[in-house]
């Protein structure tokens, strides 16, 4: 039995002096900590440095700033103002469309001069090297050869009944 007793003995005086090992830690880390804040004549915390006043911003002067470069005004206008977009002369007809606020699921049926009706999809070459790039309620935008066209709904002329 008297083994146990040592054993017992010897945890108990290590967890004694692990706790004060731990203890004598904080008290050190706190000293240390208290005397680098602390002024050498009171010992007292340090007080903040005094902050400068900024001075007020002008916003009206941000906006000449130019953060994201410069441009002339010429070149502003252009930007909003849409490319001239002219009836295309291929020997197409539009006959129907499908415009939906997803652009990506319409599409539109076009004839040849043969007559042949095909359905097209945003991005599906059309004819004569033209590509479906938008697709409205009353019309579509073809590209070809870098410039924008655009082939009209046809509205066929109903006689009118009384």
């Amino acid at each position: 039995m008297k083994p146990k007793s040592v054993n017992a003995s010897a945890a108990i005086i290590a967890a004694v002096m692990l706790t004060a090992l731990i203890v004598y830690t904080l008290v050190n880390s706190l000293m240390q900590y208290m005397s680098d804040n602390a002024t050498p004549a009171t010992g007292l915390v340090k007080e903040a440095p005094a902050m400068e006043m900024a001075q007020p911003v002008d916003l009206q002067e941000i906006a000449y700033w130019n953060l994201f470069g410069e441009s002339s005004v010429a070149e502003q206008a252009a930007s909003y103002l849409p490319a001239p977009v002219v009836e295309t002369r291929l020997m197409l007809s539009l006959k129907g469309v499908y415009a939906p606020e997803d652009e990506a699921t319409g599409w539109a049926i076009i004839s040849e001069d043969q007559g042949d009706e095909r359905n097209f999809m945003l991005g599906d070459e059309v004819s004569g090297g033209a590509v479906l790039a938008k697709i409205e309620p009353d019309k579509v935008l073809l590209e070809r050869n870098g410039e924008m066209e655009s082939l009209i709904l046809e509205k066929e002329s109903l006689p009118l009944t009384k």
